[in-house]
């Protein structure tokens, strides 16, 4: 029987591969289910109740069940399965009898004490009308009770979502487009460079903003939290804080935006309480790309920290709090306000009317709306699934599906440096714009940098920009000032995708934030037109960035790579300093006759004369196709690379790699199998792999093995590829038949991966 199996951390690559190994122990039949290249389950064969309580009770494995049911169902083998939590929505939100009779019956019928009710008023008001309750735990019997309450119109599940001092008031003013400052930073992360490219021009190390980008305007990032207090390392500083101006979460000051959900876990209020370590601090790594000191848009815009749990409920939970701060207690706040989040709750919708039927969605999207009617925009990602194995193109997930006319919201798309689409970005023809999806973050911890992938970090970028413009006089998508309300929104939502503030880079229209050649002129930034003849071979002058994709079956061991440009082919192309004879590159190949066959070369350009090789040259354009390049954009495992070409101004010298030979698709673990034959009095051993031995024949497992006392009568080696995944073949002719357990370990110690264990059979 057919059973899926889900891991307990699928960021953890490692113990991913020692579950797996673990699982092949059990079944035959183990197959991997891939998630935006993340091991999200295997599909596995058990027919044994031992084995598949074996399975449920192995520390890597958070959970079996049938396919095709909900994780919630009772599965076979689990008897300690977690509490249920529901939602129940009030019948009649204004008829406070019988909202009242509803709570007193809850209280009374909840199957867990211990888990806090939370009660979802209008705007979190302790006279608000009751929409709902959250965190409700119920048996069989008393779920079916609530569902037939007079006061309940309906219960669903309670879906998980996927992934400082207190300001001094102070009187903020527009300026005007003739008054604007604009200054640099220099050596930010290379997204930020992205964001202030105007088009035209060269990429430049360099970050051109407006120096009171974001000032007066409030950013309310709803997430798991924001450690506002977190320090960056910004021009070796390590005391700099990244968020120069928060409000404090404090409820004495009426400033509370921290959920009941979260203060009912024990969360602190001003910190981030996102354990994947992944993105070590989701939400902090959200706010520093809005508005943070060293890695945001909008470096003086002001922080509300809007905590949640990882549930439906806080959520709703969040916007309540948020609608009922910009239209009573903070109500000047609203004109220059935005709302970012990039979570989404984990259900599946097939279309925006799907996602509507459903309570959770009517709720949010009323939410929505009440918020955009103040003049608010709400910014959202678009959602990560959309590349293999799931191929979900379509925006099929809260919050971005819920965009209506009634509440438009602004959705934003992961889009590459050379604006193509990310593979993973959900959404194309439907979002509003694109931003970089790659991009170098604040963490939650003092002094850590990531960098991460997803649409969740180009959203926050969008919101910064609009902080940015939110102080322009008039405002750039409102020049007669005569939009308030929902018109307000939809007019910023249509100026965001004109050429005033987005352009056409390759394939999408990406955000950027106005600074233009002028504004480059005046932060006295260097400045590199495509066409001009003024940029100097340095750092600063890429005019494009390609990247192979080693989805394409051309991909090498990246240490490999590094090894091989830093060695042999940057010294000696600088010691050649010139093209080949009858060429205008120079071309080498290196490692010829393996599956990591490697081209390396430089096009000379054709325009400079003066052109010079040099060897850090060579070794910083090749290395960008290392740092820079990783499609599908994620940190592998396995460290593979695919190369690419990067073109360097002003006269187009190209420097690329790539590698020859086409492999297996690439695997997250090294891959293995050993089986053994008689030959006469003799053994042999023939064993196949992929993703080890890539580069070295069979020398290092032959080495290895002799070590170990194997006696070699005879061997051969040869790579290709298979129809069963192999990238190679070797067999080894032993005098003896007892040697499982060297060859076996031999085997382990050369593909040297975590939880790589290879059993011979005969």
């Amino acid at each position: 029987m057919k059973y899926d199996v889900f891991p307990t951390d699928p960021n953890d690559t490692v113990a991913v591969t020692m579950t797996e190994g673990f699982l092949k122990t059990i079944s035959t039949s183990v197959t991997p289910i891939y998630d935006n290249d993340v091991v999200v389950s295997w599909s596995i064969d058990i027919d044994d109740n031992d084995k598949i309580r074996s399975v449920r009770d192995y520390t890597g494995v958070k959970d079996v069940r049938h396919p095709n049911t909900k994780r919630d169902d009772p599965q076979p083998g689990d008897t300690t399965a977690r509490p249920k939590r529901w939602i129940a929505f009030a019948k009649d939100p204004k008829d406070h009898d019988e909202t009242n009779r509803t709570r007193l019956w809850l209280d009374s019928n909840i199957d867990d004490k211990n888990v806090n009710i939370i009660e979802i008023r209008s705007g979190m008001r302790p006279d608000g009308d009751v929409k709902m309750w959250g965190h409700l735990t119920f048996t069989d019997e008393k779920l079916e009770e609530a569902k037939k309450q007079p006061g309940i119109r309906a219960v669903r599940n309670d879906s998980a979502t996927e992934p400082g001092i207190a300001l001094k008031k102070k009187r903020h003013t527009t300026f005007k487009r003739a008054d604007l400052q604009w200054t640099k930073q220099i050596e930010p992360p290379g997204d930020l460079a992205l964001d202030s490219q105007y088009k035209g021009s060269t990429l430049q190390e360099e970050f051109v903003y407006e120096e009171r980008a974001g000032e007066g305007v409030f950013i309310y990032v709803v997430d798991l939290g924001v450690n506002v207090h977190v320090k960056n390392v910004a021009d070796g500083d390590p005391s700099k804080e990244e968020f120069m101006h928060y409000i404090v979460n404090d409820p004495e000051n009426g400033e509370d935006f921290q959920t009941l959900g979260s203060k009912d876990a024990g969360q602190g209020p001003n910190d981030d309480s996102d354990e994947d370590p992944q993105t070590q601090g989701h939400g902090t790594m959200v706010a520093s790309k809005a508005l943070g000191l060293k890695y945001g848009i909008a470096k003086k815009a002001t922080l509300v920290n809007v905590k949640i749990l990882d549930d439906s409920t806080t959520m709703q939970e969040a916007f309540e709090l948020i609608w009922e701060d910009l239209s009573e207690y903070h109500k000047e706040r609203a004109a220059k306000a935005v709302v970012v989040i990039s979570r989404h709750i984990q259900d599946i919708y097939s279309s925006h009317q799907a996602a509507m039927d459903d309570p959770m969605g009517d709720a949010l999207h009323s939410m929505f709306k009440d918020i955009i009617n103040l003049g608010v925009p709400i910014v959202c990602s678009s959602n990560n699934h959309a590349g293999p194995p799931l191929n979900r193109k379509a925006i099929d997930t809260i919050p971005p599906i819920l965009s209506s006319g009634e509440a438009p919201l602004i959705v934003v798309g992961a889009a590459t440096a050379d604006g193509k689409r990310a593979v993973y970005s959900q959404g194309e023809g439907y979002v509003t714009l694109y931003a970089p999806g790659k991009v170098k973050a604040q963490t939650k911890i003092d002094g850590q940098e990531k960098e991460v992938d997803g649409t969740s970090f180009a959203a926050p970028v969008v919101a910064g920009i609009i902080a940015t413009y939110m102080n322009y006089d008039p405002p750039p998508w409102d020049t007669e000032k005569t939009k308030t309300g929902k018109d307000k929104v939809i007019a910023l939502r249509d100026w965001l995708q004109t050429d005033d503030t987005s352009w056409v880079r390759g394939e999408q229209r990406m955000i950027w934030n106005g600074a233009d050649e002028n504004a480059h002129k005046n932060a006295k930034a260097e400045i590199c037109k495509r066409d001009s003849a003024s940029c100097s071979p340095g750092g600063s002058s890429i005019t494009a960035l390609t990247c192979n994709d080693i989805q394409n079956k051309h991909y090498m061991i990246g240490e490999t790579a590094s090894m091989t440009i830093d060695q042999w082919f940057c010294p000696d192309a600088a010691k050649q300093h010139r093209p080949d004879d009858n060429s205008n590159s120079i071309t080498r190949t290196y490692l010829q006759d393996t599956m990591e066959t490697i081209e390396l070369a430089i096009d000379w350009p054709s325009t400079q004369s003066d052109f010079t090789l040099k060897e850090d040259d060579c070794r910083q354009y090749m290395h960008k196709l290392l740092e820079d390049c990783d499609l599908p954009t994620f940190d592998h495992p396995m460290h593979w690379k695919a190369g690419g070409n990067v073109h360097v101004g002003p006269g187009d010298a190209v420097y690329r790699w790539s590698t020859i030979v086409e492999r297996q698709p690439p695997p997250f673990a090294p891959w293995g199998k050993c089986v053994k034959n008689n030959f006469m009095d003799d053994g042999i051993y023939n064993i196949t792999g992929a993703g080890w031995l890539n580069t070295g024949g069979s020398a290092p497992l032959e080495t290895k093995l002799k070590e170990k006392g194997v006696v070699f009568l005879g061997s051969q080696f040869g790579y290709g590829v298979g129809d069963d995944g192999r990238e190679w073949d070797y067999s080894v002719q032993v005098p003896h038949f007892d040697h499982d357990a060297d060859v076996e370990a031999g085997m382990s110690e050369v593909a040297n991966y975590p939880g790589f264990s290879v059993k011979c059979s005969a």
